[in-house]
């Protein structure tokens, strides 16, 4: 029997220029070899409470692998970059039909995806949340495992018009280092996220789809943001070697 080809997915990274993972992206685009990407960058900059909050996640250990990584990638042909005033426009619509994008990555949009991008967007908008789902919905999923010594994971799923509530496609786990702190989690955390997603499209482009299975909803729960002072618990109870997914 002949195996028949996959069909053909153009896919569409939803983000913005400025973004700070937006060089690690693109790398791992390159190694796993993705085809038919199409960068579509949101006008939107990022703001100072988006900033500040990246910054006390990672104190600034991604800026210089971030410059060389951009450095790397800034003129590369592989990538087509497109710009758009807004995601969800009616224009940005248009675009998507028109060079044929029919699967969706959110690698740091700054909008709320809308429903008529979803519901447009063929095999669907795929998103990575820093949590395991469907338990930790919401805010600081990673640092409210820590809290409650559950493991910290990424979950890859579907967009749909509730935040992190779309069908779930793959979930990871995570073991961390006895001398690992909260920088070195969160950052392991983003760059395993961006590994899984990636992973993800580069399956859709092989087998042609994606599959997925809808959330319990019976089991799930939404955090809200953490507060100055449970970081820094977080943080002495890591420093401390009390989590229970160091090992």
């Amino acid at each position: 029997m002949v195996k028949k080809n996959p069909p053909k997915i153009n896919f569409g990274i939803l983000t913005t220029f400025d973004h700070p993972l937006l060089p690690f992206y693109l790398s791992e685009i390159e190694k796993k070899r993705l085809k038919n990407v199409s960068i579509i960058c949101d006008s939107k900059i990022r703001g100072k409470k988006s900033t500040d909050i990246w910054l006390q996640r990672t104190q600034a250990s991604f800026n210089d692998r971030y410059r060389e990584e951009f450095q790397l990638h800034n003129y590369d042909p592989q990538f087509k970059f497109y710009f758009v005033d807004n995601h969800n426009s009616v224009e940005a619509l248009k675009l998507y039909s028109e060079i044929n994008l029919n699967c969706f990555l959110n690698a740091g949009t700054p909008r709320k995806i809308g429903g008529e991008l979803i519901r447009n967007s063929g095999l669907g908008v795929v998103n990575i949340h820093p949590g395991v789902l469907p338990k930790y919905r919401g805010s600081c999923a990673v640092e409210w495992a820590i809290i409650n010594d559950d493991q910290i994971g990424n979950t890859a799923h579907f967009m749909n018009e509730d935040y992190d509530a779309g069908p779930i496609i793959d979930i990871e786990k995570y073991i961390f280092g006895k001398v690992d702190s909260y920088v070195d989690i969160r950052s392991r955390v983003f760059m395993s996220g961006i590994k899984l997603a990636i992973n993800v499209l580069k399956l859709a482009q092989d087998e042609g789809t994606i599959y997925s299975t809808s959330q319990d909803e019976k089991h799930s729960d939404y955090y809200s943001p953490i507060n100055n002072k449970q970081l820094l618990q977080i943080e002495q109870k890591l420093q401390s070697q009390q989590y229970k997914f160091q090992k």
